[in-house]
């Protein structure tokens, strides 16, 4: 049962990190080169966050989850604030700060997550892999057809809605943190 309640968490949260990642590209900013910044911000970010969780969690898997989570929350709290009414140079840097978050958190969650169904699974670990897997996959194309049904309404309420998700997420990881009788 751990197993599936860490799989379930795994898809809401690629379902609200694809849904918001998507149309990255589309921010509104102008001219269109903060656009690329960005999307540049986003990439080195990830491998920063990459090489970061891969130091720290086998120190604090468990740390290594609700800070990871933490950290993609507040990203996509940011990124929602970013539409408020301030001067340029502002919005710009919330967004600089908020896709930064946003990337390190977003390249971290792969190996948070899979290390940890991979604990909790103990001695089964390649069945373990597969339901991570498939819970990526699943939250692959339901963060996908979110992304479009927010999308068909409103580029404005992505950042928003994807942020709630965020949240409901990380109070899930913090509340539900199965862990295996190893760990």
């Amino acid at each position: 049962m751990p197993l599936a309640i860490r799989a379930g968490t795994i898809s809401r949260m690629v379902r609200r990190c694809l849904s918001t990642s998507r149309p990255i590209s589309r921010f509104p900013t102008k001219p269109p080169r903060p656009k690329t910044v960005f999307l540049t911000l986003f990439g080195i970010a990830g491998a920063v966050g990459t090489f970061l969780i891969g130091r720290y969690i086998d120190k604090g898997p468990q740390r290594a989850e609700i800070l990871t989570m933490s950290t993609f929350t507040a990203g996509l709290v940011i990124l929602a604030l970013t539409p408020i009414p301030a001067p340029a140079i502002v919005t710009l840097v919330l967004a600089a700060i908020a896709v930064t978050a946003w990337g390190v958190a977003f390249a971290a969650t792969g190996p948070v997550f899979q290390t940890g169904v991979m604990r909790i699974a103990e001695r089964d670990a390649d069945r373990a892999s597969a339901v991570y897997v498939t819970g990526v996959q699943i939250g692959i194309a339901s963060g996908s057809a979110l992304g479009a049904l927010i999308l068909g309404q409103s580029f404005a309420w992505l950042p928003t809605v994807s942020a709630i998700f965020a949240l409901l997420v990380l109070v899930l990881v913090i509340v539900r943190r199965p862990t295996s009788t190893i760990f």
